[in-house]
């Protein structure tokens, strides 16, 4: 099964990154982070002005996930684990994030501009599993979607999306 999985997450990646710029869309995943003389940076930096994203590329826990105040716990069993992919070598390409909670994984683009992460397009596998656990996925994969604000607290990294506030820490 874990097998499986992986080598699902690996052709998606594979099927993302062959995508290109030719689909006949418009890229609205990137922001210009030229620095325009102004001091500041609109992009890509982290709050308070280091040049690192939320993590420098790495597997991360959920330890905390609160809804409407309160807390939201996962499917008996299962944890969110969130994986950071920076890019190396392409200057034109954004990094990726994967996640997983308990039944399919679930990847996309992301893109950095100050607080606020812009998280593209999620393309999942599509592994059946129990209804519970699809409805967890359906969930987190709406709220990792589009614009997620974040932040750190010393080692954790706070990602927020709505009413939705979930902490992460680097996965051991």
């Amino acid at each position: 099964m874990k097998r499986l999985l992986a080598l699902l997450l690996v052709v998606g990646l594979v099927l993302g990154a062959c995508g290109g710029e030719d689909d006949g869309q418009v890229d609205t995943d990137r922001t210009d982070t030229t620095d325009d003389g102004g001091g500041t940076d609109d992009g890509g930096g982290e709050p308070g002005g280091s040049a690192a994203g939320p993590v420098d590329g790495g597997e991360m826990v959920a330890t905390s996930i609160i809804e409407g105040g309160e807390d939201r716990p996962l499917v008996d069993g299962t944890e969110l684990r969130i994986t950071f992919v920076p890019v190396e070598g392409d200057a034109d390409a954004l990094p990726r994030l994967s996640f997983v909670a308990g039944c399919n994984t679930h990847s996309a683009s992301y893109d950095l501009a100050g607080d606020t992460i812009h998280i593209g397009d999620v393309a999942s596998t599509e592994m059946g599993c129990d209804p519970g656990l699809m409805d967890q996925d359906a969930w987190l994969a709406g709220v990792l979607t589009g614009d997620v604000g974040w932040e750190r607290d010393g080692d954790a990294v706070i990602l927020t999306s709505g009413d939705v506030e979930i902490t992460l820490v680097a996965a051991t």
